[in-house]
């Protein structure tokens, strides 16, 4: 087979085996043109998609090739490689009914049916006699004969024009007295089934001699016309079944009926699934429903968010700021007509956030924080408000002071490297460092005795001075050991306070009663 444009060429040729020169032949000749060497030329001007059969004979054999011409250029050399030479086609022919007679003035409607070939097209004529014939059978015989007259009309196939079958008429003179009809009348063929926008010829057997028909339809699904030729309409919502009626013009008697069958037209096509949401960079595959036979997807996205194949499978970006809907269109290839729409989600990608979002450390104490959805591809700054501690800049490590005066509440704060956008914010409450206080805080000593005296939470790294007041007995300024002297007068109370070494600040003080 071969696929060609207006004006564009195809070469054919057969096997060596046939023997001799073929003949060349193209059917039906008005769309285009064979040389004896067997180039096909296309007509200049094609308005619709149309086949042609292209054949080549060499006495008895008969070999059939198919043109298929388009309105528009086909590729850059029109054409589509030729299969191999299929073997001869056997068609018959028959024409029905194989006689009539006719006065001047009539007219007979003649069906041919083809066999051995899905082109069911013949060319009628006249190939002996008076009269006319239509392209669609219908004969009509002159208005006037002196004498019988017989006539040999033939329908030639399309399909192998070799074939052919002839039907025989006779007119006879004027005013006649018509032989009465034995046989009774009915609607050929009986049943039928076509599709939409097809075409059905009926016509009516031994229809009486001068007797006109009038064709109906019920349900009025599609038209017929005087003819007989049945046409249904290009769309068809559900199978329908139509009674075609053949009545008598002039008697309003039905002449017969037959049942026609209206297929379904098929299901308009659609995008699969219709509706669909997705997370960012997921993917979602699509396809379409009752595709056309032949007919190939292209396929876009309306807003431009995220990317979709040939194969229709949808990839959402990475990062999506807010909740999107996307129209998913799948278009014909070749004529861009709309094959069906989908509906499509884009998920938001989720915020980022600090985790944990609040925290309580202790005086040298340290909290690993960390961004929760984070997106894709970006690094992270770490930074702290109030200069209160350290916080690792890449890491999230942060580490409290080890002296806390009082509690502090500061705040952590991660930042997108590459576009200073804040990715988030946590709260953390450093506990105030413990007070020094000085153990035991009362103590009584008889005279001579000892007394060891400590800080409780001394700030670290500190070095402590011990002293008394009044100077009774002593104490070790650095390690806070107090001894009595041997003799009390009387029952004294004596201060111990300890002493910053360096700040010179007082972390506490005891109570110390030394009895007599």
């Amino acid at each position: 087979m071969a696929t060609l444009g207006p004006s564009q060429q195809q070469q054919f040729s057969v096997q060596q085996s046939l023997g001799g020169t073929p003949t060349w032949m193209v059917m039906p000749s008005q769309y285009g043109t064979i040389t004896s060497a067997g180039l096909f030329t296309a007509a200049a001007t094609i308005s619709t998609h149309t086949t042609v059969y292209v054949y080549a004979q060499s006495g008895t054999l008969l070999y059939q090739a198919q043109v298929q011409l388009s309105p528009t250029p086909v590729g850059s050399t029109g054409t589509i490689p030729d299969p191999p030479p299929p073997p001869p086609v056997p068609v018959t022919i028959s024409v029905s009914p194989s006689f009539a007679y006719l006065y001047g003035g009539q007219s007979q409607q003649f069906i041919a049916s083809v066999g051995g070939s899905a082109n069911q097209q013949v060319t009628w004529s006249v190939t002996q006699g008076v009269g006319t014939i239509s392209t669609n059978g219908v004969f009509s015989a002159p208005g006037s004969v002196g004498v019988d007259t017989l006539v040999t009309i033939s329908a030639t196939s399309l399909a192998d024009p070799v074939k052919a079958a002839s039907a025989t008429i006779l007119i006879g003179p004027p005013t006649p007295t018509p032989p009465p009809s034995s046989t009774a009348t009915s609607v050929s063929p009986t049943t039928a089934s076509v599709a939409p926008s097809g075409t059905q010829q009926f016509s009516v057997l031994n229809l009486p001699f001068s007797t006109s028909v009038t064709w109906s339809l019920s349900p009025p699904v599609g038209s017929i016309t005087q003819s007989g030729v049945y046409m249904a309409p290009g769309s068809v919502a559900a199978q329908t079944t139509i009674t075609v009626t053949a009545t008598n013009s002039s008697t309003n008697s039905v002449l017969g009926t037959a049942s026609l069958t209206l297929r379904a037209s098929p299901p308009p096509s659609s995008v699969s699934p219709a509706t669909a949401t997705i997370a960012p960079a997921a993917t979602q595959q699509f396809s379409v429903l009752n595709l056309p036979s032949g007919v190939t997807a292209t396929w876009s996205v309306s807003p431009l968010n995220g990317s979709i194949n040939s194969a229709g499978l949808y990839t959402a970006p990475g990062n999506v700021a807010a909740q999107t809907t996307i129209t998913v269109t799948a278009t014909n290839s070749s004529t861009l007509a709309v094959l069906g729409t989908a509906s499509l989600t884009l998920q938001a990608s989720p915020t980022p956030s600090v985790t944990p979002a609040t925290a309580t450390i202790a005086p040298s104490g340290t909290q690993q924080f960390s961004v929760l959805n984070l997106p894709s591809g970006a690094t992270i700054t770490w930074s702290i408000s109030q200069a209160t501690g350290s916080i690792n800049k890449k890491d999230g490590l942060y580490k409290a002071p080890g002296s806390v005066a009082a509690q502090t509440t500061i705040t952590i704060t991660a930042t997108n490297s590459s576009t200073n956008a804040t990715l988030g914010t946590a709260s953390l409450t450093l506990q105030a460092s413990p007070t020094p206080s000085v153990s035991p805080t009362t103590a009584t000593v008889a005279p001579s005795g000892t007394q060891q005296f400590s800080v409780q939470n001394p700030p670290s790294g500190d070095t402590i001075a011990w002293s008394i007041s009044p100077v009774t007995g002593s104490i070790d300024k650095k390690d806070g050991l107090y001894k009595a002297p041997g003799s009390v007068a009387a029952q004294t109370t004596v201060t111990v306070t300890a002493t910053d070494s360096s700040t010179k600040s007082v972390l506490g003080t005891a109570s110390l009663t030394l009895q007599a």
